[in-house]
């Protein structure tokens, strides 16, 4: 299905029976006017009365569905009457006016449709067999089951593939119904230095035949190739069009042409008219601009890539015509991102099935029938739930085997479940997302004659206004779940797999952060559930998201410690409740000391599981958690070949390399570890042994007389020698760490501190510290190390504040390939790259950097969410704290002056670490807007 240049006019390719039919389809602008007053008649030429559920359960007083030509409702936005129309007193709102008709066309009609019987005798009679013209309304949506699409043989392909960059390039067309291939190479130099295409192409298809692909998955053997070089890119299209033109007069049945291009499809066909007589496919694969167009023997590697596209296309084009079956697409205008538009396919089909209306729109900003400006409370919300603590977190030092749980499909479950969710509360789903709870308009909320509206009003939250859309969400949800049960389908799964992604992308047609909010609010909900569940069961949890958790077994065997995670997460499972997440163990330490996250150190074992990542970084040394191999430790566990010291201590990127003040904290923290755990393990204590307090545990008395020991006089050295080394020092500026490319979190360089020394044994008295057994003895040997270098005990800049600056998180961020969901911290989350000189994060899970782009945009739309809860924040009383009731008092009940809940400094200063994080990560977009709003603010004080 094709776009044309007339407005609502649409190409149609399809097959009937063994015959390839060029039709073309009218689609009218169809949209709903919510009004206030009934019309006198309830049809009229282009409107009829409808009834439907408006998105966010607004009430539908007089709803009219209205169906004109697009051209006429093109005319009426230039002219502005939409926004007139929207003014009226009269109409509460217009909807779906931003729905793409192209894909209310997919929405209705699928892959296969067939002539409505009804309208038969009106298209005979309007000469339809002539003018091959249809309306929307005179086709009907036809189901797999009833026919099937584009089975094996019926219809033949011609691949295309194109690589060009500036004035080089290389097409290649391939008919395998003429076993025939040609290639034209384009380069200022007429001289061909392609090989021998066909002794090439055969070369490679028995490559993969050796490899163990079929030869029924294969091309024929029989293809013969010819290569031609030109230097015009004008002859360079005009021949390709010949060949198009020959393979279209050889008249072998029914054709379509599949194109693999670095350009766009629509550019390729402006340049090759030869393509209109074809239905295109065109295949969505990442590929370099150049792909090699700039080496010496560039013919022969573009010619070979060439080749080895079309040896994978038979299994692509299968794959794409399985998907096309699944979604009902026609296989021509499936996208890239299949997860993404098949979701919202698949949710528009229910909601039409439930009759409820599209929010479909372009932006993040859902269509509510022009009242979206008028919803800023809920971007409020969401700037409210950015500082929310998503995470478990427990600090302290955990002397038996800890493991790291890793959360799958949370999100989903919680949708699914969200009818017990509730119950276990005490409430009930039906009056938690009552269908028939209905939004307030800014009209009802100040009284306003007229408005319209009857019968009771809930506030506006997030379980009320989206309850039907989200009884919806959940039913398309277990469909999707249950193709992949009872018919183990490849293609739901996906769905499943990118589900939570889907929700969470704002470019998606069916965005709503409204739906997303409730569904964050189940999945903490059951996440709150399973940490409590776990907690019964006996297992300490130290540390938890949405994506994984980390528990203290209380075992200190390793293969004790994996059974009874065996055995809990089975009992787990056994409840409904959970009965759809999978946990699965990942990591596995016999000791931990653990601050945070990003702050932990112990003794890592190796677990025999498909889910260790045994990879390090993307490359070389990018990854900045600072890992110590038990290798190059002093003192080395023999007994344990198995086991590495493990050191992920953030805190330190903050210390410098001079006077190798961090890799003494390093080594003094790792030291301290290998040490007791090396003295546990000559011990073999028994459980009951190792869980005696006091110095009645030999461990427990060693610790203590290794801190008050060797310990001590080790640190009191290398104290006295850093301070010594880095009297005077400063810390780099900002541009000197820019020309030194190095990948920092950008928190490491704002928390440099002018006394490093004193930084340091802040860092390692507060890791020391986390093992309470010898807290008073740390805390005598930093009292005494601050007199060392002359700082004062209690003094302020003694004390430890690893929340300076605070902590700067982007939630829910979903990776593309793996689609693990986690919260990134802008300014502390060390997995970073350098790309292009750009610092860049990267998944842990699967070390795919993430869209650079997309965190831009989402930093930016926190900045617009910033300024909007600061706009439309409360006042409270500067004399009694109270919140201000009224909207036109001056002063309070109290007499006292009114003042913002959020001062205008903090948000300066939040703007002000926008402005630091833009030019760090080279985000100009982001740089631009916040510099702006720093500049008018700066003028506006002046």
């Amino acid at each position: 299905i094709e776009e044309t240049a007339d407005p609502g006019l649409f190409r149609v390719w399809a097959l009937v029976g063994t015959e390839l039919h060029f039709v073309r389809l009218n689609v009218p602008r169809i949209f709903y006017v919510n009004q206030k007053t009934p019309r006198e008649e309830e049809l009229g030429a282009l409107w009829r009365k409808a009834s439907k559920i408006l998105p966010r359960n607004h009430q539908a007083l007089h709803l009219y569905q209205y169906a004109v030509p697009e051209v006429l409702f093109q005319q009426h936005c230039k002219l502005g009457q939409l926004v007139a129309d929207l003014s009226s007193p009269d109409i509460e709102g217009i909807y779906e006016t931003q729905v793409p008709l192209l894909f209310r066309i997919l929405v209705s009609l699928g892959c296969l449709c067939r002539v409505d019987p009804s309208q038969r005798q009106i298209l005979s009679r309007n000469g339809i067999g002539v003018t091959k013209s249809f309306e929307l309304n005179n086709l009907l949506f036809c189901t797999t089951a009833q026919s099937s699409y584009l089975e094996h043989g019926s219809i033949q392909y011609a691949f295309l593939y194109l690589v060009k960059y500036d004035k080089k390039g290389i097409m290649g067309l391939v008919m395998p119904s003429l076993n025939r291939g040609v290639v034209y190479g384009v380069d200022t130099v007429a001289t061909n230095q392609m090989p021998n295409l066909t002794s090439l192409f055969r070369a490679e298809r028995n490559v993969r035949i050796e490899k163990g692909h079929g030869e029924e998955t294969l091309p024929s053997s029989n293809i013969k190739f010819e290569s031609h070089i030109v230097t015009s890119e004008t002859d360079f299209f005009r021949r390709m069009n010949l060949e198009l033109q020959a393979f279209k007069d050889e008249k072998r049945g029914p054709a379509m042409v599949i194109v693999q291009a670095n350009t766009e499809l629509g550019a390729l066909v402006g340049s090759m008219s030869g393509l209109q007589e074809f239905p295109c496919v065109p295949l969505h694969i990442s590929q370099d601009d150049d792909l090699g167009l700039f080496q010496l023997d560039w013919q022969r590697q573009v010619s070979r890539s060439f080749l080895q596209a079309f040896l994978r296309l038979p299994r692509r084009l299968a794959a794409l015509l399985e998907h096309s079956r699944y979604l009902h697409v026609p296989v021509g205008n499936l996208p890239g991102d299949l997860a993404i538009f098949g979701s919202d396919l698949f949710y528009a089909r229910h909601l039409q099935r439930h009759n409820a209306i599209l929010w479909v729109s372009p932006t993040e900003v859902p269509d509510l029938g022009g009242r979206e400006d008028e919803d800023l409370r809920l971007m409020c919300w969401m700037e409210d739930e950015q500082q929310e603590e998503q995470g478990i977190n427990k600090s302290g030092c955990y002397d038996g085997v800890c493991v790291e749980l890793e959360i799958d499909c949370l999100p989903v479950a919680a949708l699914l479940q969200a009818p017990h969710i509730h119950e276990g509360e005490g409430s009930s789903w039906s009056i938690s997302f009552e269908a028939g709870s209905i939004a307030p308009s800014i009209e009802s909320l100040f009284g306003a004659e007229g408005s319209g509206s009857a019968g009771p009003q809930t506030p506006l939250a997030g379980g009320a206004v989206c309850g039907a859309a989200l009884r919806v969400l959940r039913q398309m949800v277990a469909t999707w779940l249950r193709d992949v049960a009872l018919h183990q389908n490849a293609h739901a799964d996906l769905l499943i797999v990118h589900f939570y992604r889907w929700l969470h992308t704002p470019t998606a047609y069916l965005y709503d952060p409204a739906l997303r909010r409730v569904l964050r609010s189940l999945t903490r909900k059951l996440f709150l559930r399973l940490v409590g569940e776990l907690h019964r069961l006996g297992a300490t949890v130290i540390y938890g998201d949405f994506s994984r958790l980390v528990i203290y077994t209380k075992k200190f065997e390793v293969q004790d410690a994996l059974s009874y995670v065996t055995y809990i997460t089975e009992r787990i499972r056994e409840q409904e409740l959970f009965r759809s997440i999978q946990l699965s163990p990942v990591h596995c330490w016999e000791y931990l000391l653990w601050l945070d996250h990003a702050n932990y150190g112990g003794v890592r074992s190796k677990l025999d599981t498909n889910h260790e990542r045994q990879q390090k970084g993307l490359n070389g040394e990018s990854e900045e958690v600072i890992r110590v191999s038990q290798k190059e430790q002093d003192e080395e566990v023999e007994d344990d070949e198995s086991s590495e010291i493990e050191m992920a201590w953030q805190m330190g990127l903050a210390l410098p390399d001079e006077a190798s003040c961090r890799m003494n904290f390093i080594t003094v923290v790792a030291s301290y570890i290998t040490a007791i755990y090396e003295t546990g393990k000559e011990l073999h204590l028994t459980q009951s042994q190792m869980r005696v307090t006091g110095d009645e545990n030999p461990v427990i008395k060693f610790a203590r007389e290794l801190v008050t020991g060797e310990l001590s006089q080790k640190v009191f050295e290398v104290t006295q020698k850093t301070q010594k080394k880095l009297t005077g020092w400063k810390p780099p500026s900002l541009k000197e760490l820019e020309k030194a490319n190095d990948v920092k979190p950008l928190w490491a360089r704002l928390a440099q501190h002018s006394n490093p020394t004193l930084q340091f044994v802040k860092a390692l008295c507060k890791v020391l510290s986390l093992d309470s057994k010898v807290e008073e003895e740390v805390m005598r040997l930093k009292k005494n190390l601050l007199q060392l270098i002359g700082v004062g005990e209690f003094s302020p800049e003694a004390q430890w504040a690893l929340e300076s600056p605070p902590p700067f998180p982007t939630p829910e961020l979903v990776c593309s390939v793996c689609n693990q969901a986690r919260t990134l911290d802008i300014l502390r989350d060390p997995h970073q790259v350098l790309i292009n000189d750009r610092p860049e994060w990267y998944c842990p899970g699967c070390r795919t950097p993430y869209d650079m782009n997309a965190i831009e945009y989402q930093l930016v739309e926190r900045v617009k969410r910033t300024l909007v809860s600061f706009t439309l924040q409360d006042l409270k009383c500067k004399r009694c704290s109270e919140v201000k009731a009224s909207n036109m008092g001056l002063h309070c009940d109290c007499g006292g002056n009114y003042m913002c809940l959020t001062p205008a400094h903090e948000v300066r200063e939040q703007m002000l670490l926008f402005n630091c994080v833009a030019k760090h990560y080279k985000m100009p977009i982001l740089n631009n807007m916040v510099e702006w709003i720093l500049s008018f603010n700066s003028r506006k004080s002046q």
